[in-house]
């Protein structure tokens, strides 16, 4: 069974839908003033694709005793029931920042995990593993 981060549609039309308004309202003031060339327009679609590349969330999955953060520019996975340790970062964004034994590391937004219990909880671990599922901590509010 995996599981993935369900907040993510949501969070992904919100990236993609404040650079497209930004774009629209840039054009359209541009148009207005009479000052847009094609040159000008290039920059503010440029503009546009840079935010959103910014805003875009990364891909959160679980199953199979893995738990995958995939962004942009790369993929982190890590073994769920080979952790070794999990710390809470940052105060105003808050990231777990998960260690497993082979010294691999994931920074995952805590909101993201404490909003879809099914990311930290949709693995189950082997029948001979004695490994303890994995509880995901409550982000302070």
């Amino acid at each position: 069974m995996r599981g993935s981060d369900r907040d993510r549609p949501a969070r992904l039309r919100l990236a993609l839908a404040l650079p497209g308004g930004l774009l629209a309202a840039a054009l359209a003031l541009d148009a207005a003033a009479g000052t847009l060339t094609v040159l000008r327009a290039l920059l503010w679609i440029g503009l546009a694709a840079a935010l959103s590349a910014v805003l875009v969330p990364p891909r959160i999955t679980a199953g199979g005793g893995r738990l995958a953060v995939r962004t942009l520019l790369r993929t982190r996975r890590i073994r769920i029931d080979r952790l070794v340790g999990a710390r809470l970062e940052g105060h105003t964004a808050r990231r777990l920042v998960l260690r497993d034994a082979a010294g691999r590391r994931a920074e995952v937004d805590a909101a993201a995990i404490a909003a879809s219990p099914s990311c930290g909880t949709s693995w189950t671990p082997a029948p001979a593993a004695r490994t303890p599922r994995v509880c995901w901590p409550t982000p302070p509010r």
